[in-house]
């Protein structure tokens, strides 16, 4: 995945301003940043939910700039968002089969894959989506997006309002993902240190800038970095 002079917004709002970015096929990379510098939008864009002003979009040579979200996933490019894209008076198992509305064929293989990397939601295939914790429902919507057998998947703060324990086990089960399966993976994460563990190279936004980019842990060790982003 590569996006270059992106510029976007919402009406007259502009809040990406000529980012460029690149995720290598079987990379973990991530994207850190203040609350309000633009990380959310960039997935948005990559996915197709929101289309750039300007610059260009291409996943594996193609430029993908002009795609709809439905022809992105068929491409192999996933989007865990939040929780609030499930369907909650649908069970488990239900919920993740819809992960799979364009690998029909394969509902089945990614069953298995997802509950082997995700045990607690096989042995919770039968209950509803509703009637989950809150960090249980944070995995059955990567366990969704998982189905669709991305390339690229892409996950918006893994951490947000989640126990440090079910942080962990996703965090651990992701990079047995990365490691195992070669899933590509572009995480938005405010928990720089969880970030670090998860990927070895990053960017960090500033008022919807890139202003540093390259191996995590020197990022976090740049007093630049750390006056954006840590306040210190």
């Amino acid at each position: 995945m590569e996006c270059d002079g992106i510029n976007c917004g919402y009406k007259d709002a502009q809040v990406l301003y000529h980012v460029r970015i690149t995720v290598k096929e079987g990379e973990a990379v991530v994207v850190f940043g203040s609350n309000g510098s633009g990380k959310t939008t960039l997935l948005k864009v990559l996915s197709g939910i929101i289309k750039p002003w300007s610059g260009i979009v291409r996943f594996r040579g193609r430029d993908i700039t002009k795609l709809s979200p439905h022809d992105r996933v068929k491409l192999g490019i996933a989007f865990a968002s939040d929780t609030r894209n499930l369907f909650l008076s649908m069970s488990v198992e239900e919920n993740l089969i819809l992960g799979a509305y364009t690998r029909k064929k394969n509902v089945k293989e990614g069953l298995e894959m997802v509950y082997h990397y995700f045990p607690d939601l096989a042995s919770q295939r039968k209950k509803l989506a509703g009637e989950l914790s809150g960090g249980f429902q944070r995995m059955l919507s990567i366990g969704r997006a998982i189905m669709s057998k991305p390339l690229l998947l892409m996950i918006d703060e893994l951490s947000l309002g989640l126990s440090p324990k079910m942080v962990d086990k996703l965090g651990q089960a992701l990079m047995s993902i990365n490691r195992e399966r070669g899933i590509a993976m572009l995480v938005v994460e405010q928990e720089v240190y969880l970030a670090g563990s998860m990927c070895r190279r990053g960017y960090v936004f500033d008022l919807g800038r890139v202003v540093a980019q390259g191996d995590v842990q020197k990022l976090l060790k740049e007093d630049t970095v750390r006056r954006i982003y840590m306040g210190v």
